[in-house]
């Protein structure tokens, strides 16, 4: 837990690789442990002996003691406008059955004291809406229905939905779903771009990362082959992308030929 913790003074000199970076890491006891009356715990970490996985990489202004930034801190706002422009969408189209209604003689009904006169009239023309699909209105009534614009939301949720997925770096295709407008659009090129940043995160974060673990726990005289480290082992990541048949076939005949 991030809580428990605590970075310690950053790396100053330039010519160190994690210049900017803490130097070390104490980790104490919970809370819990210490309410409950447990021997306190602190164990201080050099920076030689932590995988860091950084959610965003922060700015040396936004390091935040040595700590990176969430990635659903640049999300926030985007989705709080996606969700906005839902909701007022919504009552837009509420108000399109929303009625305003003239009634002879209001003010004077409404100074005499009259409101019981006023509230059963339009319970009346709520009733007749409602049973007979019909209002009825005497001399001098009328009734009118809002028409809200509605023109060009359609457009805005969707510009909201690209500033998400911008945001998430999900395709809309994948993230809603759905195709992006317009005649012939399939995102290819955004689908293409989303597989490279899956693979440039493969090899620059995740590949070392994993190659780091994976020759620790084969160096161990507990680990899968009691430390003797092979010289030939790699980490390979599965296809992002399934091959169609075309691509299937010039695979196959590459390797009818090889054999």
């Amino acid at each position: 837990d991030r809580h428990q913790v605590q970075a310690g003074p950053l790396i100053a000199d330039p010519r160190n690789p994690a210049f900017g970076m803490p130097e070390t890491y104490t980790i104490r006891a919970s809370l819990q442990a210490a309410a409950a009356g447990g021997v306190p715990i602190e164990a201080q970490i050099h920076h030689t002996r932590v995988i860091r996985m950084v959610g965003h990489d922060p700015t040396m202004n936004e390091a935040h003691d040595g700590w990176g930034l969430s990635i659903l801190e640049r999300l926030r706002t985007p989705l709080r406008r996606f969700n906005s422009g839902h909701d007022h969408a919504e009552i837009l189209i509420r108000d399109l059955g929303r009625a305003s209604v003239t009634l002879k003689g209001l003010a004077e009904l409404m100074a005499a004291g009259e409101e019981a006169v006023v509230r059963k009239r339009l319970e009346l023309i709520k009733m007749c809406r409602s049973l007979l699909n019909m209002v009825l209105l005497g001399e001098d009534e009328q009734i009118d229905y809002a028409a809200p614009a509605l023109g060009g939301l359609g457009e805005l949720l969707l510009r909201f939905a690209d500033q998400l997925s911008a945001a998430t770096g999900i395709p809309i295709t994948i993230l809603f779903g759905q195709s992006p407008g317009g005649m012939g659009t399939d995102d290819a090129s955004g689908m293409r771009n989303f597989y490279d940043d899956i693979e440039n995160k493969q090899a620059t974060q995740l590949q070392p990362a994993l190659e780091r673990v994976v020759t620790l726990l084969l160096s161990s005289q507990t680990g899968p082959t009691r430390g003797q480290v092979p010289p030939d082992w790699q980490i390979v990541w599965n296809p992002l992308e399934s091959m169609n048949d075309a691509q299937r076939s010039e695979v196959d005949n590459r390797n009818a030929q090889t054999d």
